[in-house]
C-alpha cells in the first residue's frame, strides 16, 4: 500500500486540495461530468488496450494510479476509481484486492479529515460531519453486505464486477446532472 501507490497519493493531494479550493466555486453537476468523463475514458483505455491482468505491474502503473487517485481524492472526494482500474490490472486474489483497496483508502484518511478541516469553515464541517454520522448505518451496512458477497464471488466475476461498478459510476456521474 504505501510504495508506489501510498506515497503517489499523498504527493498528489497536493494539487488536488490545491484544485478543490478551485471548483468549490464550480458546479457540482459540472464536477461529477468531469470525473465520470475520466472514469469511463480511463476503462475504455484499460479495456481496449485489452491489459491482460498479470501479478506483478510496472512501478510506473502504481505511480500513475496513485498520483491520479490523490489528485481526484483530493479535489472530489473520489480517489477510488484509479486504484480500482490499477487492482484490476492485477491477477490477484479477490481477497488481496479487497484488502488492498482498503488499506490504500485508510491509509490517507487521517490526512485527507486533517486537510478539510483546515479548509472549511466550522459550520460546513459541522453540517457534513453530521451527514456523516446519520448515513454511517447505511455505510456499515452495506459495507457488511458488499465484504459478503465479495467473499462468495469468484476472482474473475469480482474483476468484473469491480469493472461493472465503475462503468455505472462513470455513466451516473456523466448523464446524471442532465436527467
Amino acid at each position: 500500500v504505501l510504495w508506489p501507490v501510498g506515497v503517489a497519493r499523498l504527493i498528489g493531494y497536493v494539487p488536488g486540495f490545491a484544485l478543490l479550493w478551485v471548483l468549490a466555486g464550480a458546479s457540482t453537476d459540472t464536477v461529477k461530468q468531469a470525473v465520470g468523463t475520466m472514469i469511463l475514458v480511463a476503462l475504455a483505455i484499460q479495456l481496449g488496450l485489452r491489459v491482460k491482468p498479470r501479478e506483478k505491474l510496472e512501478q510506473g502503473w502504481g505511480w500513475l494510479a496513485g498520483l491520479v487517485g490523490g489528485v481526484t481524492a483530493g479535489a472530489v472526494g473520489m480517489g477510488g476509481p484509479p486504484l480500482v482500474l490499477w487492482v484490476v490490472a492485477h491477477d490477484w486474489p479477490a481477497k488481496q484486492a479487497r484488502l488492498f483497496l482498503w488499506a490504500s483508502f485508510w491509509f490517507v484518511m487521517p490526512i485527507q479529515i486533517v486537510v478539510l478541516v483546515l479548509m472549511f469553515e466550522p459550520a460546513t464541517q459541522l453540517k457534513m460531519t453530521g451527514i456523516g454520522v446519520l448515513t454511517l448505518p447505511i455505510a456499515m451496512v452495506g459495507t457488511a453486505a458488499g465484504l459478503w458477497l465479495g467473499q462468495r464471488i469468484p476472482k474473475r466475476q469480482l474483476r468484473w464486477a469491480m469493472i461493472a461498478l465503475l462503468v455505472v459510476l462513470g455513466v451516473s456521474s456523466l448523464v446524471g446532472p442532465m436527467v
